[in-house]
């Protein structure tokens, strides 16, 4: 769905107590908090998951939509999915989903929220440890109206896992508007021409989802995986 006002998504959450508009300084995030089983009956609601407007109402940020666990759903049962889709097996970080904006002419950093506690360390790691070349990447990116997506890790942020030094690590980026992502390649490209950390393919792609099911849900000290 193309998005470019808050004007198209307001209608949809209209009727949807589950979804939240909260108004920050000088910017809206609409966000879920609850959901049930006819929560997301619209593409556009999908969306709504950390959704950032200006206060003008134009279209700020757009990190990644709602997606779902394997088996959540009728048709994301194993057996339903189609594995010989081209897919790729990534390392499912523990920490907290952070993407930058750039509000009011300077770069701030964000998670679902807004600007959070959370968000407000990952901009200080940023401002303290990133290259001039990682700088480069964000600042590229949003010129582009591209919303890259990091998850930032650390001691201090810990949910489960213990990393032992703080990270930003690159997980994906969409275009703002079509809401559609950027290639693997495209990712691959990026890490490598500015030297950003990217996420790893830690397993190939699915071959038996039998075995890939089983083993997945006996990891012990990992999160699991993301299939993209």
């Amino acid at each position: 769905m193309r998005i470019e006002h808050i004007d198209q998504i307001l209608p949809l959450i209209k009727e949807k107590p589950e979804f939240l508009l909260i108004e920050r300084d000088g910017y809206k995030v609409i966000d879920y908090g609850i959901t049930k089983s006819d929560t997301f009956d619209h593409p556009g609601l999908l969306e709504c998951r950390g959704l950032k407007f200006e206060e003008s109402g134009h279209l700020l940020a757009r990190p990644f939509q709602k997606f779902f666990n394997l088996g959540e759903k009728p048709e994301l049962m194993p057996d339903q999915v189609n594995w010989s889709e081209r897919h790729q097996v990534l390392e499912k970080l523990d920490g907290s989903m952070i993407h930058p904006a750039r509000l009011e002419g300077k770069i701030v950093f964000m998670t679902r929220m807004g600007i959070t506690e959370q968000a407000t360390n990952a901009a200080t790691f940023a401002t303290e440890k990133l290259s001039i070349s990682q700088w480069q990447l964000i600042e590229h990116l949003l010129e582009e109206r591209i919303t890259p997506v990091f998850e930032f890790t650390g001691p201090d942020n810990r949910v489960v896992i213990a990393y032992e030094e703080p990270q930003l690590t690159l997980l994906g980026a969409r275009w703002n508007y079509s809401g559609n992502h950027l290639g693997w390649d495209e990712l691959l490209t990026l890490s490598d021409r500015y030297q950003f950390p990217l996420v790893a393919e830690p397993i190939d792609p699915v071959k038996d989802w039998k075995r890939f099911v089983k083993d997945a849900r006996e990891l012990v000290g990992q999160e699991g995986y993301v299939v993209r």
